[in-house]
């Protein structure tokens, strides 16, 4: 699949709200960082 194909699979994924949909365009080990987790949760670190 280019690069367009897959941008495109990965917007419709996400605009269909489905996580397994979403989460199939990432591995199994994704891990995401970013310091708006800690603004919407108030959690500071998490495992």
């Amino acid at each position: 699949m280019d690069h367009q194909k897959f941008a495109a699979a990965w917007i419709s994924a996400w605009n269909s709200h489905d996580l397994e949909n979403i989460l199939s365009h990432y591995s199994d080990d994704l891990m995401i960082t970013t310091p708006m987790i800690t603004l919407a949760t108030g959690v500071k670190k998490a495992h």
